[in-house]
C-alpha cells in the first residue's frame, strides 16, 4: 500500500516563508530583568568606549572601515538607550558612585553562562574596539564560552519553525546539502539531524551531505562521536569571513546553509 504525503514547496511559498516563523517569545520577568540588566551593562560599556575614542584614543587603520561602521551602530544604540524612560527611570534609582557599574557588571555575571561572556567582553570592549586584542582569544582563554555552548540551546518555539521549514526542504529534495556555519557543540545540529535523519538512525535520511564547520576543530571529536555516521556527515574547518572556495569549499554547491546561535566571526 502506498500513501502520497503533501507538504508545502518552499520555493513557492515567497512572503508566506513566515508561516513557519516561530511566535513572539513569552518572557517571564525575572528574564524581562536580567534582558534589561544585560542592556545596560552593555550600554556603560559602549559608552566608556566612545568617550575614549572623541577623546583621540586611536583606532588601528587597518580594520578602520569595520570599526568605523561597528563605532556608528554603537552611537544609534546607545543613543537610543539614554532617550528611553526605562533607562531613566532605573539609573535613577542606583547608587550613585565610581563603583556602579562594576556592581552591575557583576550582576549580570551573576546569571551565569549567558552573563558571564557578555561581562568579560564589556571590560576588554575599548581595546577590542581599537584592534590591540582579539575577541575571540577573550572568549576562549577559559571555559567560558564552552559553558555558553552546553547550556544554552535555541528556544523550543524557534526549533520547532525551523523544524517545520527544513521537513518541507526535505520532502522537495531528499538529496540536499547542508552546510552548517559554527556549530560548535552541535546544539542546533540534533534538531535539524532529528527531521533529516541521520542523528542516531532514528529516521531515513533525507540529505545527501551534512557539513558541521566551525572555526576551529575542537568541537569536531565530540561532534563525531554524537552525530557521525558514515560519509554523509563531515566535519571541516570554515573561517566564514575568509573565501570558503579557498578553504576547499565547492561553490555554490549547498541547498540549504543554517548558522543558529553563533558567535563572532561566524555571525
Amino acid at each position: 500500500m502506498y500513501r502520497v504525503e503533501w507538504k508545502p514547496d518552499v520555493n513557492l511559498l515567497g512572503p508566506q516563508t513566515g508561516l513557519f516563523a516561530a511566535q513572539p517569545l513569552q518572557l517571564s520577568q525575572s528574564e524581562s530583568e536580567m534582558i534589561k540588566l544585560t542592556e545596560y551593562a552593555c550600554f556603560l560599556a559602549m559608552s566608556e568606549v566612545l568617550h575614549a575614542v572623541d577623546s583621540g584614543v586611536s583606532v588601528h587603520s587597518q580594520s578602520l572601515k569595520h570599526l568605523q561602521k561597528y563605532l556608528a551602530w554603537m552611537r544609534h544604540q546607545t543613543g537610543l538607550i539614554r532617550a528611553s524612560i526605562e533607562w531613566k527611570d532605573w539609573v535613577s534609582t542606583q547608587p550613585a558612585g565610581s563603583g556602579f557599574q562594576e556592581q552591575l557588571w557583576q550582576r549580570v555575571s551573576s546569571f551565569g553562562p549567558e552573563g558571564r561572556p557578555i561581562v568579560k567582553l564589556c571590560r576588554q570592549l575599548l581595546p577590542i574596539i581599537t584592534g590591540d586584542v582579539d575577541a575571540l582569544q577573550i572568549l576562549f582563554a577559559d571555559e567560558t564560552l564552552a559553558d555558553y555552548y552546553r547550556q544554552e540551546n535555541p528556544p523550543p518555539e524557534v526549533v520547532k519553525g525551523v523544524q517545520q521549514y527544513v521537513d518541507c526542504m526535505a520532502h522537495a529534495n531528499p538529496n540536499m546539502r547542508v552546510l552548517e556555519i559554527g556549530a560548535g557543540t552541535g546544539g542546533m545540529t540534533q534538531y535539524i539531524l532529528d527531521i533529516i535523519g541521520g542523528h542516531n538512525g532514528s529516521a531515513a535520511e533525507r540529505f545527501a551531505q551534512y557539513v558541521f564547520t566551525d572555526i576551529s576543530p575542537a568541537f569536531f571529536k565530540d561532534a563525531r562521536e554524537k552525530f557521525g555516521r558514515g560519509e554523509r556527515i563531515m566535519m571541516k574547518t570554515l573561517v566564514i569571513e575568509k573565501i570558503p572556495v579557498d578553504q576547499g569549499f565547492e561553490k555554490e554547491a549547498f541547498n540549504l546553509v543554517i548558522a543558529s546561535n553563533v558567535s563572532s566571526h561566524s555571525a
